[in-house]
């Protein structure tokens, strides 16, 4: 638990751990979707910054889905 700054590249993102969940604070891009997108807590969630280049991956445990299909 706890809140880590991540250097990006247009500037420090802000992610909290909390709950069993990971979550963008705050980040230096102009939109904020990866703030508006929530927590992550599912193993296989991923949550991006794409324009400061920043991501986070939930791993451990059983993931949401066995399977995908397209």
């Amino acid at each position: 638990p706890g809140t880590y700054t991540i250097d990006g590249r247009l500037g420090p993102s802000v992610l909290e751990v909390a709950d069993g969940a990971v979550r963008f604070v705050d980040s230096a891009c102009t939109t904020h979707r990866c703030v508006a997108s929530g927590a992550h807590r599912h193993a296989g969630e991923v949550a991006a910054c794409l324009p400061n280049r920043v991501t986070v991956a939930v791993r451990g445990g059983a993931g949401r889905y066995d399977t995908l299909h397209y």
